[in-house]
């Protein structure tokens, strides 16, 4: 990554953060960003920096409309605050969204293809299986780089859509916890579809997948991309079943 691709991510991300609707200068808060800190992992873009303000800055964000506090007071806030440094702020919507992690000694602000937050304290899964496939595999997991950006990685997903409420909030509500996870477990297991994407933009892939378990097991190809904010068109086929949904949420 060369000087002015480093400069061009850091303009992106503090215009969006300058600009409507979040309207906060990072610059206010003494930022500066760590040298040769700016980042394009997969399809995940951001950069490191130290804050001198960080009091400031998380007071700015904890007084913004527009981002979420990860509160370790909650079971999903604290399951999302897991892997970050800091305090950690989503801003709310489900499609592209800022990422802010602030430390006393190492911040991080990133931009998530696809956002986690439908509001304050709201998480969705949609948002969660875009976001793990998009940002955290393409990241985290080995990819082979077929140019500037498309690559080869791994995928998971589902095949169909789960009733978040009972899925998510169910295993937050008081009572046997055990139950509950094994009964998510099972819904999530018939569900799973895992294979090969072939990432050919910031939410558009190819993929190749195998879906069920047994004899119920599927070989899917599949085409998905985002139309709109947060709308999406995907395209599924096996050999004996074709699915298109256009349109609704990640």
């Amino acid at each position: 990554m060369n000087e002015e691709e480093r400069a061009q991510i850091v303009s992106e991300i503090k215009t969006m953060m300058r600009t409507s609707p979040i309207i906060i200068d990072l610059d206010r808060f003494g930022i500066k960003v760590k040298p040769n800190s700016e980042y394009k992992i997969g399809t995940h873009v951001g950069f490191k920096f130290q804050c001198k303000n960080p009091d400031g800055l998380t007071n700015a964000l904890l007084g913004s409309q527009e981002f979420n506090l990860d509160s370790t007071s909650t079971v999903l806030g604290w399951f999302m605050q897991l892997a970050t440094h800091g305090v950690g702020f989503r801003q709310i919507g489900k499609a592209r969204s800022i990422h802010i992690e602030i430390d006393e000694q190492d911040c991080d602000i990133h931009i998530d293809t696809h956002g986690i937050v439908a509001g304050l304290g709201v998480y969705y899964f949609k948002g969660m299986e875009g976001h793990l496939n998009w940002d955290l595999i393409p990241s985290y997991f080995p990819t082979l780089h077929l140019g500037r950006n498309s690559f080869l990685g791994p995928y998971v997903g589902l095949t169909d859509s789960l009733d978040e409420e009972s899925l998510l909030e169910g295993l937050a509500t008081h009572g046997p916890v055990l139950p509950k996870l094994s009964k998510a477990t099972l819904g999530l297991l018939s569900r799973a579809e895992v294979g090969v994407q072939l990432y050919i933009g910031e939410a558009t892939g190819l993929r190749a997948t195998v879906s069920g378990l047994g004899d119920e097991a599927k070989i899917w190809g599949s085409f998905e991309t985002r139309i709109g904010g947060d709308a999406a068109l995907r395209f599924s086929a096996t050999s004996n079943e074709a699915k298109l949904t256009l349109g609704g949420s990640w």
